[in-house]
């Protein structure tokens, strides 16, 4: 991990080491309630662009509303989606992901997201032995969140015009 202009930058290789599992909160990565599918291509291309994943690695988008889902899946089909409407709807998609025997069939978790509410599943995870990545927003990242993991990366993400484009 470097640091280069206040962001911090990772490039891991997971797929010589085994299967890896990529956990995406579409809506707290984007920092949007609706998200389009121009920002999850966004989305999809920066996270590419961090991580090295080969093919048996898993990426399962968490989403609170059924459009959010359909742009996710729309934009980033060879993914797993998991959708639970309300506040906490991603979040809880997610924890049941991560619940699903990671240890056993991952040998690396990456979590994109800054919430706190995975921090007790990341730290089992991590006491498990197994490597936990949290990429979040700058700004976005929960202290404990960023004590639980064994590596963080912060990006930044761009000002959102509208629903189909973006300022970066």
């Amino acid at each position: 991990m470097k640091r280069t202009g206040g962001v911090f930058r990772l490039r891991q290789d997971f797929g010589a080491r085994g299967r890896h599992l990529v956990l995406v909160d579409i809506e707290n990565i984007l920092g949007m309630q609706r998200v389009s599918t121009t920002a999850v291509s966004w989305a999809r291309v920066t996270l590419r662009r961090l991580l090295v994943l080969g093919d048996l690695d898993l990426i399962v988008i968490g989403a609170s509303h059924s459009g959010n889902a359909v742009a996710a899946g729309l934009a980033w089909p060879e993914t797993r989606l998991v959708l639970k409407p309300g506040p906490n709807g991603a979040d809880l998609g997610l924890l049941e992901a991560m619940a699903e025997d990671v240890p056993g069939r991952f040998t690396g978790l990456t979590l994109v997201s800054g919430d706190g509410i995975f921090t007790d599943a990341v730290a089992a995870l991590a006491g498990c032995g197994v490597p936990t990545t949290v990429i979040a927003r700058v700004g976005s990242l929960s202290k404990r969140l960023q004590l639980a993991a064994t590596n963080i990366t912060c990006i930044s993400t761009p000002v959102w015009e509208s629903s189909e484009g973006w300022v970066a």
